[in-house]
């Protein structure tokens, strides 16, 4: 919520949007777990303008992604 009262210079990508949206870290295993199993994906890739501080915090998703199952092989862009 930070980019709404103070701008970055990120903020103006996004065509004047500057509400913060942010996917549960469960919702972001789940979506790769999908995708990996029902489509036999073996790569992803995404890209961002930012990433949460929440993904990087211990037990964050980062976290999550290094230490369980591998299903597939995420190359991610911030």
């Amino acid at each position: 919520m930070g980019g709404a009262k103070h701008p970055c210079s990120f903020c103006g990508l996004n065509g004047g949007s500057s509400a913060f949206r942010q996917k549960a870290s469960a919702k972001v295993l789940d979506e790769i777990e999908s995708l990996a199993s029902s489509y036999g994906v073996k790569r992803l890739q995404a890209v961002d303008n930012i990433l949460p501080y929440d993904f990087l915090r211990k037990g964050g998703l980062l976290e999550q992604l290094a230490t369980g199952k591998k299903t597939a092989r995420l190359a991610y862009e911030v």
